[in-house]
């Protein structure tokens, strides 16, 4: 079956068609064990009937789903598209008054959250959602990711099914996953490259591995759970590949690795392949639809980041230099709608280009002999965990919590490479433990800086009057203003 042979299985509700019943893809979920093709088609159409019971008109609606199990969410999306919805990912730790912000601005009209065994339709608990106003999204299902936003609102990356079932078709075609290969699903269901976890073995035919909450949230339960039982492939950022490293874990030879979210590290490319059955490291923006461009290992790397390779079509790319000859990438071929409700930022990002639709990623790129080779960012948007975060949404938390304009966030990199936060706040009346405590309420666990630190002096500007990060952050590095600070 093809992606979109089963996206029209999906929505139309044909779950015989979708799933099969005695071969095609599994599903094998911690501790439940492998779910019946039967009992996965019966659990979609009744969690469907009860979306229908709360909603009014639940073809074009828009549904959130609050939870952090990966196999909960596919639940609740696979019966949300079936009815003709758009389903918006909402962690449940994101703080109540970002939660409601995304609520407003998507339009969702009910939210979805799970209590009990997520086996059963009893578990899903929807609920009506009044005084809301749908933003235009047109009329196919489809999904809205919220990504860290540069003025500190998050924004809603508005993506069509069709368009992710592209995605999730070509790219298992490109990397030859077969109906022999599992995945678990590790990711949060926020992070939209959970969709490749959880999509790509249902529709190429393989095994989506649902481990149980401890393997995903604990790293050391998650080496132990893969030691015992290995997939044949595994997606993590190379932070997280980095940690699983740092406790003895390495790939056996039969699993392929798949990096993602972040830049992935030679010298981790290199350690990796040292034992795996293949090394792939992925890359794209929330607005192209998950992953654009893939790099297959094929030899020794040295210092700097592996190739983020070629495009993965439909994916097309040029690079667009500035006066001053650095080139930034932009992508088309397969993207996202824009962003929901806010025009200005959508023209301002989507572009057009001889004719042809494309995202300005704003990361800076040159062509290698193995494809392209990521060089940095253009502005002040950093990468935690893989997850994308712009500074400037940090820095409008702490000023809403300090009360003061005189306040920066920088990205600090550590020994490893690993991105740490820093809040950086000048002046002499700040109570760095209060400061940390109270940003809780303000950002989600990734956004949030790991270090505070009081700066006796107004922070360094540039000659045009903006901030200037390099210079905060040197001084962060030689460790000459950090009196007062907190860890």
């Amino acid at each position: 079956m093809t992606g979109h042979d089963w996206l029209s299985a999906v929505t139309t509700g044909s779950w015989t068609e979708a799933f099969g019943d005695r071969s095609g893809p599994r599903v094998t979920l911690e501790p439940e064990g492998l779910l019946a093709p039967g009992e996965l088609r019966s659990l979609l159409s009744r969690v469907g009937d009860k979306l229908n019971a709360v909603t009014s008109d639940v073809s074009g609606a828009v549904i959130a789903v609050e939870t952090s199990d990966p196999f909960a969410s596919l639940v609740v999306s696979l019966s949300a598209w079936s009815l003709g919805a758009i389903v918006v990912p909402i962690d449940p730790a994101t703080p109540p008054q970002r939660r409601e912000q995304m609520l407003r601005t998507s339009g969702a009209t009910a939210v979805v959250t799970l209590d009990g065994d997520r086996t059963t339709a009893e578990a899903y608990r929807p609920s009506r959602l009044v005084d809301t106003e749908r933003p235009d999204l047109g009329d196919q299902p489809g999904y809205v990711m919220f990504t860290s936003g540069s003025t500190g609102v998050p924004k809603g990356v508005h993506v069509r099914l069709d368009n992710l079932c592209t995605r999730i078709a070509t790219f298992a075609e490109y990397l030859e996953f077969t109906e022999r290969d599992s995945v678990p699903s590790l990711s949060s269901p926020s992070f939209d490259i959970s969709w490749i976890e959880t999509l790509v073995p249902l529709v190429a035919g393989g095994e989506a591995r649902f481990p149980r909450r401890t393997a995903r949230t604990n790293v050391g339960a998650l080496v132990r759970w893969l030691a015992a039982q290995p997939p044949t492939v595994i997606q993590a950022t190379p932070t997280m590949f980095g940690v699983m490293a740092s406790l003895g874990w390495s790939p056996s030879a039969g699993t392929s690795v798949w990096s993602a979210g972040e830049a992935l590290p030679g010298r981790l490319a290199n350690e990796l392949a040292a034992t795996a059955r293949a090394v792939w490291n992925h890359y794209g923006p929330t607005e192209a639809v998950i992953y654009a461009t893939t790099w297959r290992y094929t030899h020794a790397l040295g210092d700097g980041w592996a190739p983020t390779g070629h495009p993965v079509a439909p994916s097309t790319y040029r690079i667009e230099r500035d006066e001053h000859g650095d080139g930034e990438l932009l992508l088309g071929g397969l993207l996202a709608e824009g962003y929901v409700g806010n025009r200005s930022a959508t023209d301002e990002a989507f572009v057009v280009r001889d004719g042809v639709r494309m995202y300005r990623t704003g990361d800076m790129f040159e062509e290698g002999p193995d494809g392209l080779v990521f060089l940095g960012r253009r502005d002040s948007q950093v990468k935690v965990r893989g997850v994308r975060v712009e500074l400037g949404d940090v820095e409008a938390a702490l000023q809403r919590v300090t009360g003061c304009h005189q306040v920066a966030a920088v990205a600090v990199p550590d020994r490893a490479g690993a991105v740490n936060l820093v809040a950086v706040l000048a002046g002499d009346n700040h109570d760095p433990d209060d400061v940390r405590r109270r940003i809780v309420d303000e950002l989600p666990p990734l956004y949030r800086p790991s270090r505070y630190v009081v700066l006796g002096e107004d922070l360094p500007r540039t000659v045009s009057g903006k901030l200037d990060r390099a210079t905060v952050v040197r001084r962060l590095r030689d460790d000459t203003a950090t009196a007062g600070d907190s860890r």
